[in-house]
């Protein structure tokens, strides 16, 4: 505590260096503490889902080593025929016009099988969910989001009296999901898979399930691998499948995003590397114009080893305001990142600045104070009484030892700047070199509009939309010129 307060009286003596200083740290450990948010909220926090990590993704394999969507012939196949899953369910989702009391919007929309809420092992707050009867019987009920709930039932309870119009089909809400589940991702509403003959060729549904205790990946890779090929001998070219493929829902989720972000946090990292690296040489010129007490310090008894622990009180408590400084930077920072995201990022609505990015911000508030402080801490401790006042007289340019280091850190800071700023022009480079790119049309003046019409499939109420000036291109997208 006394090492403390000396370094807090002493940087207090110095406004401009301990300003300096914490707002260097503070934009690096701001940064890392921000794109880590990101990092942790999409890639490391797991499912809110009870053991997430035995939710499997299935797809089918194709003869081209191409894996993706299941037919419902084949994915009957490998739910019953398996030995790995607790369940299997099927889903198949898209965006939808609907209406909800006269009034129309949009809305993410699910065709689940009956066993689909079970696998998740989630139950609805409100209702009920799927029953095998409603699948069998081609019910038309639904099950709503907690969202939906509440933005456009208001929270009522009489979920009995209420319908909502999805196209022409009118479905009864009998049960409301808890808040935060989310899957798939964006939906609002999941209704029970309608009864029909389907083509083992028609790939449209998703495949989840649950391993049973006790079981890995692995295994049940293997397990499912024999039923495809099984299914491929017995059909012939009357399947697409060869082969299925099993993976962790979470790395499906996230798969797209993951090196991406993984580059943004390298990058983060080297910035925080470069911000160490300049306090360094700000604290090893500190340390040069105080050899003078120092060196006096050394004379009347002091140990090295007295010294360097002062040099490392100064560094944690520069790391730790910068550390309070770039949380704050952080919380202002990350809903500026979210806002420039163009609704591609899977999961961002649990990103944010929480008790585990907290703690990250801590940690890296206390390893940038073991880099900025070690190097002028060895050198107290290396010195005796003798050399430093040798060197105190020599002038303000330290020894010939400490002018090597700084060289070096000034070498290593150019470095890592000059690797910065390269990569910054390329990805700059490649950003124009898109934006340069000739579409083959003429884009200025020009507008894309969706159009989300009741039903897709009704001609003639698409052509109410056809008037002068506009071209319909499909049903549901427009162009026309601005002007």
């Amino acid at each position: 505590m006394n090492e403390f307060r000396f370094a807090l009286r002493s940087l207090r003596r110095s406004p401009g260096f301990t300003a300096i200083a914490i707002l260097t740290l503070a934009l690096g450990i701001g940064a890392n503490t921000a794109i880590f948010s990101v990092v942790n909220g999409v890639l490391l926090r797991p499912l809110p889902y009870p053991k997430p990590n035995a939710l499997m993704q299935v797809e089918t394999v194709f003869q081209s080593g191409a894996s993706g969507n299941t037919a419902y012939p084949d994915f009957e196949d490998l739910r019953e025929q398996n030995h790995s899953f607790t369940a299997l369910a099927a889903y198949s989702s898209w965006t939808a016009s609907a209406a909800d009391a006269g009034q129309g919007f949009r809305v993410t929309w699910a065709h689940v099988t009956a066993g689909f809420f079970p696998v998740l092992d989630v139950a609805p707050v409100m209702g009920r969910a799927f029953s095998a009867d409603d699948e069998r019987a081609g019910q038309r009920v639904a099950v709503v989001s907690y969202g939906y709930w509440q933005s456009r039932l208001g929270g009522r309870t009489d979920l009995a009296s209420h319908t909502v119009r999805v196209g022409n089909q009118a479905y009864a809400i009998i049960g409301v999901m808890p808040r935060g589940y989310d899957f798939p991702l964006g939906t609002e509403l999941w209704v029970p898979r309608e009864p029909a003959t389907e083509q083992r060729t028609a790939q449209n549904w998703h495949v989840v399930g649950r391993l049973r205790d006790g079981v890995s990946r692995e295994q049940a890779q293997q397990d499912l691998s024999a039923i495809a090929r099984r299914v491929k001998q017995q059909y012939g070219d009357g399947t697409y499948m060869t082969d299925a493929a099993v993976h962790p829902v979470l790395e499906r989720l996230v798969g797209s995003v993951r090196p991406a972000l993984l580059v943004l946090l390298g990058a983060a990292g080297v910035l925080l590397l470069v911000a160490c690296v300049n306090v360094v040489n700000l604290l090893l010129a500190r340390a040069v114009s105080r050899d003078r007490e120092s060196a006096l310090r050394l004379a009347l008894g002091a140990r090295p080893a007295r010294l360097a622990r002062r040099f490392l009180a100064e560094s944690l408590v520069l790391s730790l305001a910068g550390g309070a400084v770039g949380v704050l930077l952080a919380v202002v920072g990350v809903p500026l990142l979210l806002a420039i995201d163009p609704g591609r990022l899977p999961r961002a609505h649990n990103v944010g600045v929480d008790w585990a990015v907290l703690a990250f911000a801590m940690a890296a508030s206390v390893v940038a104070a073991m880099a900025i402080g070690l190097v002028p801490a060895i050198r107290a401790a290396k010195r005796d009484a003798g050399e430093a006042l040798a060197d105190s007289h020599r002038g303000q340019g330290g020894s010939v030892a400490s002018q090597r280091v700084r060289g070096v850190l000034i070498a290593s800071q150019i470095a890592l700047t000059v690797v910065l700023l390269v990569a910054t022009g390329l990805l700059g480079r490649s950003f124009l070199k898109l934006l340069s790119v000739d579409p083959g049309y003429r884009t200025r003046g020009a507008v894309v509009m969706d159009l989300w019409l009741p039903s897709p499939r009704d001609a003639a109420l698409a052509r109410q939309f056809g008037a002068e000036g506009i071209g319909l291109c499909r049903t549901e997208h427009m162009f026309f010129d601005e002007s």
